[in-house]
């Protein structure tokens, strides 16, 4: 071997799996699976025993003929070049912080009228706002967004289809004007064949929100015909190529349905599902019946994602695997740093779940969004938020892979900086994502 320092890998987490080992690094974040050999080796990464020490203790510890010095020594090199531990003289990897160079992503509501009045709504859409944007205004935030940078944005209510020439406009023009991504958030109930056709035309992907696999379910929720009405412009969406997703909210009344709604949505010809949370904001507080178990929405969440594995159809889990497997390192959610909210009035929010006064980042009508984005106060508290000033975030395993939530740590304490209630679902939820990429790093390597 190369050098004779010891190695040091500290805060490293083992979980045993039935053949093998999970063994993770928060600080890089990284996933390794591992057998028992690897893993008497990343115990002697102790920033003490020498490089030159560790394959004649390993060997002489390993009960497997099979185990040979260069195999131990090819395997300890590896570890030092991939960065998965540190010479103890190495500093650590610092962090980044997060970047106020531009809004990657905006929700733009474009109304706040709606047709439905779902029990869940965090923005108690209904009535429109008493002074909302006119087109001309909305579009302007559109095309400054563009000048700022922005590359996704995506397009809600209220039912933005109850200003359908507005946004025809919106999802015309976005990309003439750099906007590289335009999504829509509809209840669909007011979906025609001309809408479909647009956003067909125009690579628009659509999202229907769909809280229930039968009408009893979903209409007890968002009320009316909704179930109905949703499921057929699923279908119309479908048939004219559109890209589209279902997306649901789990909560009490319908954590029985993850699974069928997964083969509801094989069978309308959907291959996306997008699954939220229930948060108890906006109308929600008038039915806090609707909150459920952490344990009860996480289950509901990987029936779904075990559902659709079998099927074809694609959940929010996968993205989970996805950030693990990119190696990318969360220091925080994106509020205010990569992302906005612009509401019909004009006010500017950090993110969709905080649309609070004191949350106010500013108003389109009286700043240009590029002064708000570079100026304001309250998008200046976001980008300082550190994952290592949350007290029991700092000393976490996943800190680096889920990131926090401010919103949520808010909406429940108070408190941006305190242990969000949520913390629990996010724990499991990725301790499954990571089992399960460990599996499948297994199974390759057999």
């Amino acid at each position: 071997m190369r050098e004779s320092l010891p190695l040091a890998a500290p805060n490293l987490t083992f979980k045993k799996m039935r053949d093998f080992y999970i063994v993770l690094n928060p600080g890089i974040p990284n996933v390794m699976v591992i057998d028992s050999v690897a893993r008497e080796i990343l115990r002697l990464c102790n920033g003490k025993t020498r490089l030159d020490e560790m394959a004649d203790r390993v060997l002489a510890a390993s009960s497997d003929n099979k185990t040979k010095r260069e195999d131990i020594e090819r395997f300890i090199n590896s570890l030092s070049e991939s960065g998965f531990v540190t010479h103890k003289a190495h500093a650590p990897r610092p962090i980044q912080s997060q970047s106020i160079q531009k809004p990657l992503r905006v929700h733009l509501h474009i109304t706040r009228e709606c047709n439905l009045r779902c029990k869940h709504c965090y923005a108690r859409a209904g009535k429109p706002h008493q002074a909302e944007l006119s087109d001309t205004d909305i579009l302007s935030i559109v095309t400054q967004f563009a000048d700022l940078g922005g590359e996704q944005i995506t397009i809600t209510g209220g039912e933005p289809l109850l200003r359908r020439e507005l946004l025809y406009q919106i999802v015309e023009k976005a990309k003439e004007w750099g906007i590289k991504a335009v999504n829509v958030e509809t209840n669909g109930t007011l979906v025609t064949a001309e809408d479909a056709e647009v956003f067909e035309k125009t690579g628009t992907k659509v999202s229907v929100s769909l809280d229930g696999a039968t009408s009893d379910t979903c209409n007890y929720i968002r009320g009316g015909f909704a179930f109905e009405k949703a499921t057929e412009a699923l279908r119309r969406l479908a048939r004219s190529k559109v890209n589209t997703a279902i997306g649901m909210t789990l909560m009490s009344h319908n954590l029985k349905d993850s699974g069928k709604i997964v083969r509801l949505a094989k069978k309308l010809g959907v291959n996306v599902l997008s699954l939220n949370s229930i948060r108890i904001i906006g109308r929600a507080e008038e039915y806090p019946n609707l909150a459920a178990s952490t344990n009860d929405v996480t289950r509901a969440f990987v029936r779904a994602w075990r559902t659709g594995r079998k099927l074809g159809v694609r959940t929010s889990f996968e993205k989970q695997i996805e950030q693990l497997k990119s190696l990318s390192r969360k220091q925080g959610c994106g509020a205010g740093s990569s992302f906005l909210t612009v509401t019909a009035n004009g006010n500017v929010y950090p993110c969709n779940m905080l649309q609070k006064p004191e949350f106010v980042a500013g108003n389109v009508r009286k700043q240009s969004l590029a002064q708000i984005w570079k100026t304001s106060p309250v998008l200046a508290t976001f980008r300082k938020i550190d994952i290592h000033d949350v007290p029991k975030c700092r000393s976490c395993e996943l800190r680096y892979i889920c990131g926090g939530c401010p919103a949520d740590s808010y909406l429940g304490y108070h408190d941006l900086m305190q242990n969000p209630p949520s913390c629990a679902f996010y724990r499991k939820i990725c301790w499954v994502a990571v089992k399960e990429m460990a599996r499948q790093m297994w199974q390759e390597a057999q």
